[in-house]
Order: structure tokens, then C-alpha cells, then sequence
């Protein structure tokens, strides 16, 4: 009777703790499944409607999403039309990055989350409903059209700019060398030299003859005045 009484607890344990085991599992497999998650390049109409859009060379992928959070990394190609779908996304804080061949687009703050439905909506308690918000990552941080739960209502991502690929090349003008103060200062000093050779030699011995003779006053003048203090 009373080993009867241990095994009777022993198995009232294990329901127990399986019981426990699998509405954890439940849970967690619920949240862990995530949401998915449409969104929308808002890509000009007049892109689209441009004859070269039809060319074939244009029909290659035009870019990709990529959705980063410190424990999970998303990276979804983006159809012809611009919307792009991530499948069973986890819930959480996302970093957006959407990088298209010929557009701009900025950097969005996706926060994917769910709520709880009661008995008044005629759902079982317990079910998770996703909220998705989206915020454009800019000064200052501005909500995104689109709850991005369905295909009907993706999140919109406005562009911001358009990509330029073309550089032009760097061209040389000589006018750029005169621009340089060590080119100035050199054509300076051979200006200096060239009018000290142009002027003749009999007005440079006189210009040397009349300031030795300065010097010579101002030598005199210093010695008279020291002179006067002794």
C-alpha cells in the first residue's frame, strides 16, 4: 500500500512536470514563430515608366533589405515593384537598411511586437497579434505610413536621394600652379633677381656708395650719442 502511495506520487510528479515542459515549449514556440513582415520601396512611378526600365540590363535585382537586432539577421531581395516580404521574423528592435541600385532610401527603426487578445473578441485568451511600428531613422525620428502585418498594408519607405554614380574626371589648368604660394614665392624671388641684373652697373655702385654713407651717419650718430651719456 504504501509503495503503491510513492509510485502514485511519483507519476503525479512527471504529469506534472510535463505538463509544465510543454506549455513552455508552446509559449515559446509562439514567440520564437514570429510575424511576417511586408514593406514597400516607394520607388518613383516615373521610374517604371521610363522605356530603359523594360531593358533587360534593368531587370536584374534591383536591391535587397537588410533587418539586423543583436540576436537574429534578415536579408530579403526586393521585387521589380519595390515591396519586399521577410517571412517568420522574430519579435524584437530591427536596425532597416535598404540598399537599391539606383535610389536612396533612409534607415528605419522597426519595432516588432504583439499583443495579447481577451475573450471580448471572441478569441481564445492568449493569442498573440503583431504590432509592428516603423520610425525613419532621421532628425527628427517621423513615423512610417503602413502596420506592415499584411500585403495590403505594407510599411512605405519614402526615397530620400538618388545615387550618383558618375565622377567626372579631374582636370589640369595651369592657372592651378600659380595658385601655389611656394610657386609664388619662388617666381617672387627670381623677379627680385632679374631687376637687380636689368638695372646698370654705374647706378649700382652709386646706389652702394649713397647706403654706405647712411650707414656710416647712423654709426656716427650712435657713437656721438653714446658719447654724451659717458
Amino acid at each position: 500500500m504504501r509503495l503503491h502511495g510513492v509510485q502514485s506520487r511519483y507519476v503525479l510528479c512527471y504529469v506534472l512536470l510535463w505538463f509544465c515542459l510543454t506549455s513552455f515549449a508552446v509559449s515559446g514556440s509562439d514567440v520564437e514563430q514570429g510575424v511576417t513582415i511586408y514593406g514597400l520601396l516607394q520607388v518613383p512611378e516615373s521610374y517604371f515608366s521610363h522605356p530603359d526600365s523594360q531593358s533587360p540590363l534593368n531587370q536584374v535585382q534591383p536591391g535587397s533589405v537588410l533587418l539586423t537586432s543583436a540576436l537574429h539577421t534578415y536579408r530579403v531581395p526586393v521585387q521589380k515593384g519595390g515591396l519586399f516580404v521577410v517571412p517568420l521574423m522574430a519579435y524584437g528592435t530591427y536596425l532597416l537598411q535598404a540598399d537599391f541600385h539606383d535610389f536612396i532610401f533612409p534607415t528605419v527603426l522597426l519595432e516588432v511586437q504583439y499583443k495579447e487578445r481577451d475573450r471580448t473578441h471572441g478569441q481564445m485568451k492568449g493569442e498573440r497579434v503583431p504590432v509592428v511600428h516603423a520610425y525613419a531613422n532621421d532628425f527628427p525620428v517621423r513615423p512610417l505610413d503602413g502596420t506592415g502585418v499584411d500585403d495590403m498594408n505594407p510599411i512605405v519607405i519614402p526615397t530620400e536621394g538618388v545615387h550618383s554614380y558618375y565622377v567626372p574626371r579631374e582636370e589640369f589648368h595651369f592657372t592651378e600652379i600659380l595658385k601655389n604660394p611656394m610657386i609664388l614665392m619662388m617666381l617672387l624671388s627670381f623677379t627680385m633677381f632679374g631687376l637687380v641684373k636689368l638695372f646698370p652697373e654705374e647706378d649700382l655702385k652709386e646706389s652702394q656708395k649713397v647706403s654706405r654713407e647712411w650707414q656710416n651717419k647712423l654709426v656716427k650718430s650712435s657713437n656721438k650719442a653714446i658719447s654724451n651719456k659717458t
